[in-house]
């Protein structure tokens, strides 16, 4: 049991991005997290290679996969809880960006409702890879904010020079039609 523990105090927990499922592209900040955990509650996504940043660490997996037993929304929130109350550094180990699909919000509802201090260190999305591999589109060269590529919804203006031309068929990749929809609302 850590000092922090023993007095009573609740320790930290960091919500990490691990990056779209590739270890090295973690980022600094999140690597510089799990070096210092003594608890990783990790998702199914994140890759096993991170553990060689936290070796110490007690590793808990509360990934979920669809249609297969996986842990509740309810019990990682009391995970949370009771590990921060337990331990000085808590590391909740997102694959991605933690706040894209992430259910952040909830977890960090439960911290803040047990007084326990939290910090977001942001990843790369996993919204931004192609595959369960996550190679990120920006190594195969479509960039979802390139100008010249990528279309605002609508067509409309953004107001750089050429925008309101042709734009070529870029969802055509390897063969495949190419579809990104990060967030969706209709009127």
């Amino acid at each position: 049991m850590s000092s922090k523990a023993a007095s009573g105090a609740p320790g930290l927990v960091f919500f990490v991005g691990a990056g779209p499922g590739a270890a090295d592209l973690i980022t600094v900040r999140g690597a510089r997290a799990l070096a210092r955990a003594e608890v990783v509650l990790h998702d199914a996504l994140t890759d096993p290679a991170l553990r060689e940043l936290a070796p110490g660490a007690r590793w808990i997996d509360v990934g979920k996969r669809g249609f297969c037993d996986s842990t509740g929304q309810t019990r990682i929130n009391a995970l949370l809880v009771q590990q921060a109350r337990r331990a000085r550094v808590v590391v909740r180990l997102k694959g991605g960006d933690p706040s894209v699909f992430g259910r952040l919000e909830e977890e960090l509802e439960a911290l803040a409702e047990a007084g326990i201090a939290s910090e977001v260190v942001p990843g790369v999305t996993a919204a931004l890879g192609e595959d369960d591999n996550a190679a990120v589109e920006q190594f195969r060269g479509v960039h979802v904010v390139h100008d010249a590529r990528a279309q605002s919804p609508g067509g409309e203006d953004r107001g750089h020079p050429g925008a309101n031309e042709p734009r070529p068929d870029h969802a055509d990749i390897d063969g495949r039609r190419f579809h990104q929809f990060l967030a969706g609302l209709s009127g």
